[in-house]
């Protein structure tokens, strides 16, 4: 699966502070018997793919056939970054979910996005009560205004990217209205007509 204009990485990024850390990305195998569980959390910086990829291969390595599940707490980052990443999950058949207390915002929502079940191909995606899932448009890496042809482009790749993982046009139109410096929460409506339950905090993973 190709994203549409590569040049959208130079485009599309979060403004990430100077000197921001990268995101810590650690597999959990102490918590669940049922699953492997992956904590994210921190800035989403270019070139996190790469460290997904090998917890990705290390849980699989050490609990074979246990189906994979990222455990969200990020606000954000690279937008970029965090599209591939969801995509990476969706054809890999890897879960996401957002724990009672976290935050999932920006980059962080497109990785949440890209949760899949591996058997099924159908979304595997979880909000547990307590956490927040928020979205908002892109904006240049270099925190400056797209031009005309720019925003054109960066529209076209977040809807294409938006439409392949199964997010609905309703919040779809929430992402391109909420302008960068600003966040859209999604609701409990917003996530049931994404396919995205909305689960009791008693059911989620003990991290």
């Amino acid at each position: 699966m190709r994203l549409p204009g590569l040049a959208l990485s130079l485009l599309v990024a979060s403004l990430v502070p100077a000197g921001a850390r990268a995101a810590d990305i650690a597999l959990d195998l102490g918590h669940s018997t049922s699953a492997s569980l992956v904590r994210l959390s921190g800035t989403i910086l270019p070139r996190e793919l790469y460290k997904v990829e090998d917890v990705v291969a290390e849980a699989r390595q050490k609990r074979p056939g246990k189906p994979i599940v990222f455990v969200l707490n990020s606000r954000g980052g690279h937008h970029f970054e965090g599209m591939v990443i969801g995509l990476f999950l969706k054809r890999k058949g890897i879960g996401t979910a957002i724990p009672p207390g976290a935050t999932c915002e920006s980059a962080c929502g497109s990785i949440f996005f890209g949760g899949s079940n591996a058997r099924t191909g159908k979304p595997d995606r979880v909000v547990y009560e307590g956490g927040r899932l928020g979205v908002h448009r892109w904006r240049r890496a270099d925190g400056g205004q797209l031009t005309v042809q720019e925003s054109d482009r960066a529209q076209g790749g977040a809807a294409w990217f938006l439409d392949q993982v199964a997010i609905s046009k309703a919040v779809q139109t929430k992402v391109f209205e909420t302008p960068p410096a600003s966040m859209y929460y999604l609701t409990a409506e917003d996530l049931a007509g994404s396919t995205i339950p909305l689960r009791s905090a008693a059911a989620a993973p003990k991290m």
